[in-house]
């Protein structure tokens, strides 16, 4: 039989220390605790306190700056204009007293701070020729407008002899005294009168948009198309600068093919035979070219 010897682990034996020398150390733990604690304190107190005089110092700083702009005097109104090089509808010579006038009072001369900016760029937004305005005041002492005004695609001729511009967006806007347009004349009876803002809400003429559009940005015809007549049942006829003839276009319909078919007209038969042969020529049916003699 065997015999198994297990070893009991020894137990460390404490060795026992003065009273006085325990008390001490645990006083010691108790000051060096309180020391950083108040450490601490003392860190917190300091940040907070530098905290609040650089919110202090740079409130100041922002009070002293926004009084300084609001009691600085409007030396200059600086304006930029977006126009088109055919759109002069609006200039600085007659923007500015325009504003001054609806605004009741100067710009010029008056306190930046009593300058109302959205108040000035709904005047500007408010004008019959501009379609965006934004305002914007500087360190300098000055007043930025930019500016961007309508952009003529049509002139809307009525049959009594009134007549408004027309936007890419289908806008109608009145005539300046200043300025005509180098745009495209568009001629019909719409049977209703010229008001200041907006007039011939017919829709024949908003329908027939995509046809101006189409003249004003190809060059050729562009150069080439000077007047449409608009019937009341929509049909549109185009003149040409050119030659007493006349262009029967339709609807405003197919508009891509009619204006391909009318160039192979012209270069395969204007361009040989002149255009005394023909009154004119008709396009207003799908996949048909028709010249009309004389």
């Amino acid at each position: 039989m065997a015999i198994i010897t297990i070893n009991k682990p020894s137990r460390q034996v404490r060795q026992n220390r003065p009273l006085e020398d325990y008390q001490a150390e645990k006083q010691k733990r108790k000051a060096d605790l309180g020391q950083m604690q108040l450490g601490k304190l003392r860190m917190g107190v300091k940040s907070v306190v530098i905290y609040t005089g650089a919110v202090l110092l740079l409130g100041g700083l922002i009070w002293g700056v926004s009084w300084f702009l609001a009691n600085q005097s409007c030396e200059i109104v600086q304006m930029e204009i977006h126009a088109h090089q055919n759109n002069h509808f609006v200039s600085e010579e007659t923007l500015l007293p325009y504003v001054e006038e609806e605004l009741g009072y100067s710009l010029l001369g008056s306190k930046m701070g009593e300058i109302d900016l959205f108040q000035v760029e709904r005047t500007l937004d408010d004008s019959p020729f501009i379609k965006n305005a934004e305002v914007y005041k500087q360190m300098n002492g000055s007043l930025w407008m930019e500016v961007e005004p309508k952009t003529a695609i049509a002139r809307l001729v009525n049959n009594d002899g009134s007549y408004v511009y027309l936007d890419e967006f289908g806008n109608k806007f009145p005539s300046s005294p200043e300025f005509a347009a180098n745009v495209i004349l568009v001629r019909g009876d719409f049977n209703e009168e010229a008001s200041p803002v907006d007039s011939f809400a017919c829709q024949t003429v908003e329908t027939a948009i995509p046809v101006y559009q189409h003249i004003r940005n190809d060059e050729f015809w562009n150069a080439q198309i000077s007047e449409i007549s608009i019937a009341q049942d929509g049909q549109l006829t185009l003149y040409p600068q050119i030659g007493n003839m006349y262009i029967s276009f339709g609807q405003p319909v197919d508009i891509e093919d009619k204006f391909d078919n009318l160039m192979r007209f012209y270069k395969q038969v204007v361009k040989k035979v002149g255009w005394k042969k023909y009154r004119g020529v008709s396009v207003k049916y799908r996949g048909q070219v028709v010249g009309i003699k004389r």
